[in-house]
């Protein structure tokens, strides 16, 4: 929205006339840009005659070369721009920005570009901070549509130092089926019938003024308040309701944060559509005490015009800290050498495993969500650290289709999409998005594109799930195979089960972690295995050597009569194996063995077994058996963080990961570990001024967070020299004081595309990038 500053919207109509016309007779006159009276420039997808049309940047030649095979990149003209900084954000082709600057803007018979001034494009928040000291023009690439005729989305250039208000309310985060209750104060699921839906929890400051408005009226607006550590669920109750007020002139509604309650967040209740797949009407929520006219969600933010030597210092220290590109760690994948030889060999399919907390199972809680997400595989739907390891790992030509992926997937009877529901065992603990049906006749159909070797289909089974889940082929027997578990059969007319057994219980014997005389400790009736499996397989083949069919299309129907049906969606490779991730962290969960529901083991043989990984690339859960928080340490002593390690991971219990690997599921991975990081003060982690908390062990040692995390890695280096462990909380902290002076401040809270390392008390965009630098390098080693 804008706030009475002016703006240029450079539109104009498009045909290709018109484009030959200026590439002919216009070449080299720049575009209206920044003057005196200008705040902004958009550039937007109608756009498309104010690009060289078939020519990209080459800076080190300070020219224009040609476009190469129908690239969907191409040079902007020259954007003419005053001294001044500025926040260049949008569709740019490469990240940072391929730009140049021209004191004249002109272009010479061999498309030289005159009188270049050197610029240097700095990560923001939002975009990119450039600076110019002369009157001149920019040149910038940026991406078209793949048809060639719009740009993607827009480019939009700003004032550094002018802060226009944005709309904070982001539909893709939306949760249906959820409501802020005010009579309860607290969240809640509701009826089928309510067409509501809640918010993100969307940061705002105490004592500011903030105001709702929509494109029709909606005086049914409710919210409520939140403080740090709050999440979307079921019970999380709110500081207090919000009090609306009228604004001072015009329409919507108004509030002030109450100052003083340690408040954070509020929450909206927004109406739905009937098909409950979008909003209602157009929403927005913004500072100040007056509605703007509405704007869409703009997922920038502006950079606020702090220009200072040391911004600048640290923004080109996060750069450093935050560049995946091909690090080094020397032969450390040599202690994973099977896994290494299959990846290179791609001669098997291969899983990987990640089990840990919150950190590493959140996604857009804390993260933004990346535009591809329905064609990324499952819980790799945002920027997190799972998503950047998943990308240095997967093979070329592996394809993923979710639900909701455009025009691949036909439904028959009524679904809809959660992200957890109560009676599963992972509800509210991982994003794990699940399509399904309670209808007995629902089905759905999609086609399996030629060449797809390897197609599997994804899904989850729960206690009420279908056991007669029915593959129809409509080009009948001969054209693909389904995997059952011992071997391959006719897939047409084939037979699953979307039921879950009930949960599994052992007898163990453990080593009690915290005594020094390493008293065992029986453990009775402990269960290993959950209620509900997320993204399991059903493997199928298009290629054996008794048929083939790849270069046909089939055509698939699934159905069922009974129970629930409940689905991902599909992967395809035109190779015969593939590489799956498999991130089954849960948010709130631990390393510990005992009686706490909140134990990781005691889901293994439904998260993390059933899937049989060559390797665990995985967070070590440490953080939540409390190796993070200092004031609970005169109660341990300092040995037993290592050991609740080996008793989670390797001890020959029976209940260790390797050990029921091993001995109950028959299968011996190999593992590469990392501990996580000091991530705020809520915590117990940090003092008041952002340096490690002291405290005294059980057994007298001066200690911090770090010592404690750092203990793991020595412990089990030393007793399990061949595991690989990565220290990453020493490399964390480096990167947090190198950045910004301290813990305290690299940890500050911000928002997922924020400009510290956190959002709310989790890894945000860039943190989850400081901690893909660190655990890449195994991978880049490979």
């Amino acid at each position: 929205m804008d706030t009475g500053k002016k703006r240029t919207n450079i539109v104009f109509p498009f045909n290709e006339k018109m484009i030959l016309f200026a590439l002919l007779i216009i070449i080299g006159t720049p575009n209206p840009g920044f003057g005196s009276d200008y705040q902004k420039i958009i550039i937007n997808d109608t756009d498309v005659n104010l690009l060289y049309l078939d020519r990209r940047l080459d800076i080190s030649g300070k020219r224009m070369t040609a476009d190469i095979n129908g690239t969907p990149i191409r040079t902007c003209k020259p954007i003419k721009l005053d001294p001044g900084k500025y926040c260049i954000s949008g569709c740019l082709a490469f990240q940072p920005p391929r730009g140049c600057f021209s004191e004249t803007g002109d272009i010479d018979d061999h498309w030289k570009i005159q009188k270049i001034i050197p610029l240097e494009f700095i990560l923001v928040e939002g975009g990119y901070f450039f600076e110019i000291k002369k009157p001149g023009f920019l040149f910038v690439d940026v991406r078209l549509s793949k048809d060639l005729t719009r740009i993607q989305s827009f480019i939009q250039i700003e004032n550094a130092e002018s802060l226009n208000h944005k709309n904070k309310i982001n539909p893709d985060k939306i949760l249906p089926h959820y409501k802020y209750s005010i009579k309860s104060n607290e969240l809640s699921r509701a009826d089928d019938h309510e067409l509501v839906a809640v918010t993100e929890l969307i940061p705002v400051a105490e004592g500011k003024f903030y105001t709702y408005s929509s494109t029709e009226k909606n005086d049914s607006v409710a919210g409520g308040y939140f403080g740090n550590g709050a999440e979307r669920k079921v019970g999380q109750s709110a500081i207090c309701p919000i009090h609306f007020i009228q604004p001072v002139a015009g329409t919507g509604l108004c509030f002030q944060v109450p100052a003083g309650r340690e408040i954070k967040y509020v929450l909206l209740n927004i109406m739905m559509k009937s098909d409950m797949k979008e909003a209602k009407f157009g929403n927005q929520l913004e500072e100040g005490e007056v509605a703007s006219p509405y704007k869409t969600y703009d997922a920038s933010i502006l950079f606020k015009g702090e220009s200072s030597e040391n911004t600048i210092k640290r923004r080109n220290t996060i750069l450093r800290y935050t560049d995946l590109s091909d690090l080094r760690y020397y032969n450390i994948a040599d202690k994973i050498p099977n896994f290494r030889k299959h990846w290179y060999a791609k001669d098997k399919d291969l899983t990987i495993i990640n089990t840990g907390t919150s950190l590493t199972a959140r996604s857009t809680e804390y993260c933004t969500r990346r535009k591809d997400a329905s064609s990324r595989p499952p819980l790799m739907h945002s920027n997190n650290l799972v998503s950047y390891l998943w990308d240095a790992l997967m093979w070329e030509g592996q394809v993923y289709r979710r639900y909701d992926y455009p025009g691949f997937f036909v439904e028959d009877g009524h679904f809809r999409t959660v992200s957890g529901m109560e009676e599963w065992d992972d509800y509210t603990y991982r994003d794990s998005l699940t399509r399904y049906s309670d209808e007995k006749s629902s089905s759905i159909r999609f086609a399996v594109p030629q060449n797809a070797w390897q197609f599997n289909f994804i899904y989850r089974t729960d206690i009420n799930g279908s056991e007669d889940c029915k593959i129809t082929i409509a080009e009948g027997n001969g054209k693909m195979e389904v995997f059952n578990g011992t071997g391959w059969v006719e897939a047409n007319n084939y037979i699953f089960s979307m039921k879950e057994s009930a949960p599994v219980n052992v007898s163990v014997i453990i080593v009690d972690p915290n005594s020094k005389a390493g008293n065992l400790r029986k453990i009775t009736d402990y269960q290993v295995k959950g209620n509900s499996v997320y993204q399991k397989r059903l493997k199928m083949r298009c290629k054996s050597e008794s048929f083939d069919s790849l270069g046909v299309i089939k055509h698939i129907k699934i159905t069922h009569t009974s129970g629930r049906f409940m689905y991902w969606g599909v992967e395809f490779s035109p190779r015969e194996f593939m590489i799956t991730f498999i991130n089954a962290a849960r948010g709130s969960h631990n390393s510990l063995l005992g009686n706490n529901s909140r134990e990781l083991s005691r889901y293994q043989d439904s998260d993390i077994h059933i899937h049989k990984p060559d390797l665990f690339l995985s967070e070590d859960p440490i953080h939540n058996a409390g190796a993070s928080d200092v004031r609970t340490f005169h109660m341990k002593n300092s040995f037993m963080f290592a050991k609740v390690t080996e008793n989670f991971f390797f001890a020959d219990n029976g209940i260790s990961l390797l050990s029921r690997a091993k001995k109950h599921w028959s299968y011996v991975p190999e593992f590469v570990l990392f501990n996580t990081t000091i991530t705020s003060r809520t915590y117990g982690g940090l003092d008041s001024d952002g340096n490690c908390l002291l405290k005294k062990t059980k057994d007298g040692k001066v200690w911090s967070s770090y010592d404690a995390m750092s203990s793991v890695y020595m412990g089990i280096k030393e007793k399990y020299p061949d595991v690989v462990y990565i220290n990453a909380t020493k490399f964390w902290i480096e990167a947090c004081i190198n950045c910004f002076g301290s813990i305290g401040s690299a940890v500050a809270d911000s928002s997922p595309e924020g400009y510290t390392f956190i959002c709310g008390s989790h890894w945000n965009d860039i943190g989850c990038k400081v901690m893909a630098r660190i655990i890449l390098p195994v991978i880049f080693d490979l």
